[in-house]
């Protein structure tokens, strides 16, 4: 705290006197208490405004995992992967959140889900599973931080690839992405690509987004005697300090103990279901 001497004036302007007050300074002021923000599923961008005074901004995102495709062994969706870290921010800017959509196990066509994962197709009452989206947090179109997304399983295949870590899982021979490209298809499918997961070929599971997205993959009918058709995992990263990105195992998503992790679900793959978990994001900013 400061001390001040401040004169007053009476009406007709002569000095009357004198008064000592108290002058607060930017020192005397409380610290700016940690202050926490949370992300779910929503199927589109989310507004990040980074709180006055802060500095840093602490992270964990959950992507979200691949779903499963026919009932039938092995053809359970990779978990979502998981990045922590800590970034340098400014007070009162905009950042991106992005909270990858759970893979959906479909009987017909369908598109790439949000986040990022790949589209699949099926027929006959089969069922292909697509990838999970990443999660992700950017600055304008800059990617800051990226958990992977699993990738989908496919008709009596290999199980889909999950996703995270500096390469995501393989999914039968499709592969996962890396730091610096998307993964191989198995035959039929599309590569992955920057923050996107392949495409499938009928019956086979669609790859995971991620920093780059897992391949997609191939003809998962088990008629055709493929056995390699689930789709593979996106890659995480891990931006700024004390910064690590992790994969999970099968079905289940990593840091799943971690007190910030919010349960139902979130990057675990389905089995009794036909959407798979959605993926979260904790920040913590502070000074």
């Amino acid at each position: 705290m400061q001390w001040g001497l401040f004169m007053f004036r009476h009406s007709q302007g002569q000095i009357s006197g004198t008064r000592v007050v108290s002058v607060f300074s930017s020192q005397d002021l409380p610290p700016l208490p940690d202050i926490i923000q949370t992300y779910s599923y929503t199927g589109a961008n989310q507004d990040i405004l980074v709180p006055a005074g802060a500095n840093f901004c602490q992270y964990i995102l959950w992507a979200a995992a691949g779903s499963r495709g026919w009932t039938g062994a092995g053809d359970v969706g990779g978990a979502g992967g998981a990045t922590t870290g800590t970034l340098a921010v400014t007070g009162g800017e905009s950042l991106i959140a992005i909270v990858g959509e759970g893979g959906l196990s479909t009987t017909s066509s369908i598109a790439g889900g949000y986040g990022g994962s790949g589209a699949c197709s099926s027929a006959g009452g089969l069922r292909a599973g697509r990838g999970g989206g990443r999660s992700a947090i950017r600055r304008t179109s800059t990617e800051l931080a990226t958990a992977g997304g699993g990738g989908g399983g496919s008709l009596y295949g290999t199980p889909g690839g999950v996703g995270g870590g500096t390469t995501g899982g393989s999914g039968g021979s499709a592969t996962g992405g890396t730091q610096s490209a998307g993964g191989t298809p198995s035959v039929g499918g599309t590569a992955g690509s920057a923050f996107q997961g392949g495409d499938a070929a009928l019956y086979g599971g669609s790859g995971g987004g991620g920093l780059f997205g897992g391949g997609g993959g191939a003809n998962g009918n088990n008629n055709t005697g493929s056995t390699g058709g689930s789709g593979a995992g996106g890659s995480g990263f891990a931006g700024g300090t004390s910064a690590l990105t992790y994969q999970g195992t099968g079905a289940t998503p990593p840091l799943n103990t971690d007190p910030r992790y919010p349960g139902n679900g979130v990057g675990t793959s389905n089995d009794t279901s036909d959407q798979a978990g959605h993926g979260f994001i904790h920040l913590r900013f502070f000074i």
